[in-house]
């Protein structure tokens, strides 16, 4: 089951319109309207006694624990009161999109306790510079200790990231990719996506001096004639990173096609790996020092299913154990 518990997302992230929807629907600043914690515990009393089977909540608000935040702890408390009383199931798990810089042991161990297994956190990037250009800068010092914390108490992050973003270089890449496969191997879960997408509203997609940057297509409706042209995609204006994470993505789609032929839902994990293979081949003949696909598989495999396990190829392709990973998915 999902909930939403928030109207909106105040954050202004550079790449994200979202801020954006009820500020240009009212012409106005959008006031904050939130769920307190006694009005979530209602809410998830209220799904379980209708669906009684429920096993996980999603709180689908795109930040659920702010940095000042009154809420979470005392609805962390309320749940585990309600589990003891019988009022929700004890086996009643939770997952939720989070601010990184909002996480502190306190707060990730209330949470673990009362069944939070899964936590997304909106990374975007691993570089310093490109998170001031994501308007994103003050989290970069909190990643490595909340990440490193929510693990120890057993939970789950799952890190959405951007490989690029306009400004980004080689070097930039280059380090995404080598501490997104730290922190899979780690036991994060992470979501790859190559550059920005420029959703319109977004004060990224609203930057001319990036226009000969951004790609466009042509969207048709069919069965009419209506038809426009939309921005899909902000490259880096460097070159070599530009080429570089074209080359990545080219490498990444023929591969996913190879899968689709076999496989009807592929894990974000395994995506994940796709995402780093090609980002190898790429990003070592650029004279990038990335850990190799044998390396990935070999912190990876401990982590997969016994029966899942793979052994680094040897004079094969690099998505070799890839696919059959993907065979022994299909098989499953």
């Amino acid at each position: 089951m999902r909930l939403i518990t928030l109207n909106y997302c105040p954050m202004a992230c550079s790449f994200c319109s979202s801020t954006n929807f009820l500020h240009e629907a009212q012409g106005t600043t959008a006031r904050i309207a939130r769920l307190d914690a006694a009005q979530c515990l209602e809410m998830l009393e209220r799904i379980v006694a209708i669906h009684p089977d429920t096993r996980t909540v999603i709180f689908q608000d795109d930040i659920f624990v702010f940095t000042r935040d009154e809420r979470i702890l005392p609805l962390c408390e309320q749940i585990l009161a309600a589990k003891a009383r019988g009022e929700l199931p004890r086996s009643l798990e939770f997952i939720s999109t989070n601010r990184i810089d909002a996480m502190s042991a306190e707060r990730l161990s209330a949470m673990r306790q009362a069944g939070f297994r899964v936590l997304g956190f909106g990374i975007e990037n691993f570089s310093q510079p490109v998170l001031r250009e994501f308007n994103k800068k003050q989290i970069h010092r909190h990643i490595e200790p909340a990440l490193s914390t929510a693990l120890r108490f057993g939970i789950t992050p799952f890190l959405d990231l951007i490989l690029t973003s306009p400004h980004s270089t080689l070097a930039d890449l280059g380090e995404n990719v080598r501490q997104a496969l730290r922190w899979l191997a780690a036991g994060c879960e992470v979501g790859i996506y190559p550059y920005v997408i420029p959703f319109s509203g977004a004060a990224i997609a609203r930057d001319r001096s990036l226009d000969s940057q951004t790609v466009y297509e042509t969207v048709r409706i069919p069965g009419t004639h209506l038809r426009w042209r939309q921005a899909t995609k902000i490259l880096p204006g460097d070159p070599q990173t530009q080429d570089a994470i074209l080359r990545i993505e080219e490498s990444f789609s023929r591969e996913s096609r190879r899968f689709a032929e076999r496989v009807a839902h592929v894990p974000s994990r395994v995506r994940s790996i796709l995402w780093l293979q090609a980002a190898h081949e790429v990003l070592t003949r650029a004279g990038e020092t990335v850990p190799s696909p044998d390396a990935i598989l070999a912190r990876l495999g401990p982590m997969l299913p016994r029966s899942a396990r793979l052994t680094p190829p040897r004079k094969r392709s690099p998505f070799h154990a890839a696919r059959r990973l993907a065979s022994l998915i299909a098989s499953a």
